[in-house]
C-alpha cells in the first residue's frame, strides 16, 4: 500500500508529476500547430482539451479555495506553495525511504 511503502508512494508521485509535466509539453505543442498550422491538428485534441480542463480546474479550485481561507494570499504565493508542497513531501519520502533502508 502507497500510504505504508514510502518507496511506492514516492515513485507513483513522480511519475504523475512527469505524467503532468509530460501532458503539458504536449498541450503546448499543440497549442503551437493550431496557431500556426490547424490544418494538420492531432486527431487526439478532444482528449487532450479534456485534460487540459482538468488541470485549469484543479489549479483555479486551488486558487479560489487558499484565496478564500486567507484573502492576504496572491496568486503567486498559492501557486509557489503547491509547488513548495510536492517538494516538501518529496523530502519527506526520501527521508522516511533512507530510515527504513537496512544498514549495511
Amino acid at each position: 500500500m502507497l500510504l505504508t511503502e514510502p518507496q511506492k508512494a514516492s515513485k507513483a508521485i513522480k511519475e504523475y508529476y512527469e505524467e503532468i509535466r509530460h501532458d503539458l509539453n504536449y498541450i503546448y505543442r499543440l497549442r503551437n500547430q493550431l496557431i500556426h498550422s490547424a490544418r494538420d491538428i492531432d486527431d487526439s485534441l478532444e482528449y487532450i482539451s479534456f485534460r487540459l480542463y482538468r488541470y485549469v480546474n484543479s489549479v483555479l479550485s486551488t486558487i479560489l479555495y487558499y484565496e478564500e481561507k486567507n484573502s492576504a494570499y496572491s496568486i503567486i504565493d498559492i501557486l509557489s506553495s503547491i509547488d513548495a508542497t510536492y517538494q516538501n513531501y518529496n523530502d519527506r519520502l526520501s527521508n522516511e525511504e533512507l530510515r527504513k533502508r537496512p544498514s549495511r
